[in-house]
C-alpha cells in the first residue's frame, strides 16, 4: 500500500503508471516463488516423514523459546 501511495504522489499519470509496473516487475520473482514453494510443500504433506520432521522441528522451536519469553517476562 506505501508503493500505491508513492504513485499517486508522482507528478504525472505516466510516472505513476511505470511506479508500479516497476513495482510489480520487482516482486514478480518472489511472488512466484512463493507459489512454486507453497506447491512444492503441498505434495509433501502426504509424506509421513515430512509430518513427523515438522512436528519434532515445531516443538524443539517451542523449547527453545521458552527460555526467551521467560526472560522477556522480567
Amino acid at each position: 500500500y506505501s508503493t500505491l501511495g508513492w504513485a499517486a504522489l508522482q507528478p504525472t499519470v505516466g510516472s505513476a503508471a511505470l511506479t508500479m509496473v516497476f513495482f510489480g516487475l520487482g516482486t514478480l520473482p518472489s511472488m512466484l516463488a512463493t507459489g512454486y514453494a507453497a506447491s512444492w510443500i503441498r505434495g509433501l504433506q502426504g509424506n509421513q516423514l515430512f509430518r513427523k520432521g515438522t512436528a519434532v522441528m515445531l516443538i524443539v522451536f517451542g523449547l527453545w523459546t521458552l527460555p526467551l519469553t521467560a526472560f522477556m517476562s522480567h
